[in-house]
């Protein structure tokens, strides 16, 4: 993907102001006086310092003035203008500043929604803040695009999740939209054949990041850190649906510090939630689990294919019941219903050495089976 400077921001669209060369290596503080046609000035220089110190100085003084020129700066930006565009570090961080100063400079102005769509690609969380300053009716196609992601791009799918939740709560359904969470889904059917020796499971643990030297003579530059289902946060809510609440904080972003909390991709634990939540359900009182396990003890081919043969069809009944209870509720069509189903995957994990299944030993993979035998 290409990268381009911040230093051609300007080319593509408004006037392009030219500074003595002694402005550009002007040391500024958070105390320098400045009036709103200087930091005017500074946005516009292609200086990405200058840039981010304009932002910065107009978030922290309240400039509702000079804060209600950056839609239009925005839209203008290659962020926006050129799809190819991916800003690098030191671009990076001139825009992390004119967001913040967007979001909580005060004055609220209202950022259009092609714009809002475009930024989803790089800055998919400030984006997501913004959209809701623009009318229901603009929100909702950009809202069923950025859903859509999922299935389009994996790596833009926080965003997707995201967007899930808040379509799961809109006023009115959203024709397809549960169709598709059900058709997404899947239910991870794990049956054990176990032996008579005991055995246990290993764990995962994450870090923590590390903190960055701040660069000399830049302001402080801060982006939303978000976590997922913190129940400890006392930090602002960005979307809650039911338990599952998203918070953010404004941070610095040379501050040091990690999560095992990020925000999820639109996965089957997020889609479960979701139909929970149509449900009127707390999701682990659910019928339909995205995992369970079931031991089977093994006597011979025939009983274990009966037995799971009968666990496939349980689930599917419960599929069934779901169907219709959405059906009623009118969020799903009778047609939908005949086929948004989640996926059952059958997992076969045999502890028996050698496994009379396919005479595997438990050191090897598991087996997966097609249920639909």
């Amino acid at each position: 993907m290409r990268t381009r400077s911040v230093r051609s921001l300007l080319l593509a669209g408004t006037a392009l102001f030219i500074l003595p060369s002694h402005l550009l290596s002007q040391q500024i503080a958070h105390d320098t006086p400045a009036t709103n046609e200087q930091l005017t000035q500074w946005l516009h220089s292609n200086d990405p310092r200058l840039m981010a110190w304009a932002a910065t100085l107009a978030r922290e003084r309240q400039e509702a003035q000079f804060i209600s020129l950056l839609p239009d700066w925005l839209k203008q930006s290659p962020l926006i203008r050129d799809y190819g565009y991916s800003p690098n570090r030191i671009d990076s961080r001139a825009y992390d500043a004119v967001l913040d100063a967007l979001i909580r400079g005060g004055s609220q102005p209202v950022v259009e929604a092609s714009v809002v769509r475009e930024l989803g690609r790089t800055y998919p969380i400030q984006a997501f803040m913004l959209i809701d300053r623009l009318p229901a009716d603009e929100q909702l196609p950009v809202l069923k695009e950025w859903f859509s992601l999922s299935e389009a791009s994996p790596t833009r799918s926080g965003l997707a999740h995201l967007a899930a939740m808040r379509l799961a709560q809109w006023p009115s359904p959203v024709p397809g939209f549960a169709a598709r969470i059900l058709a997404a889904a899947e239910e991870q059917l794990t049956v054990d054949i176990p032996s008579t020796d005991s055995y246990g499971y290993g764990s995962t643990s994450c870090g923590d990041s590390f903190s960055l030297t701040p660069t000399a003579g830049w302001p402080a530059v801060y982006f939303p850190f978000v976590e997922e289902g913190n129940d400890q946060a006392k930090d602002a809510t960005l979307i809650a649906l039911d338990d599952d609440r998203i918070t953010y904080r404004w941070v610095e972003e040379n501050s040091p510090g990690g999560t095992c909390r990020g925000l999820r991709r639109l996965d089957n634990d997020a889609r479960h939630a979701i139909v929970a939540h149509w449900l009127k359900q707390q999701p682990k009182l659910m019928r339909w689990q995205e995992a369970k396990t079931v031991p089977i003890v093994w006597t011979n081919r025939h009983a274990f294919d009966t037995t799971l043969g009968r666990l496939v069809e349980n689930e599917q009944a419960n599929f069934a019941a779901m169907a219709t209870y959405l059906v009623k509720a009118g969020l799903l069509s009778s047609e939908e219903a005949s086929w948004a189903r989640p996926k059952v995957v059958v997992r076969v994990v045999c502890d028996i050495t050698p496994c009379p299944l396919r005479g595997a030993s438990k050191e090897q993979q598991p087996v997966f089976m097609d249920p639909s035998f």
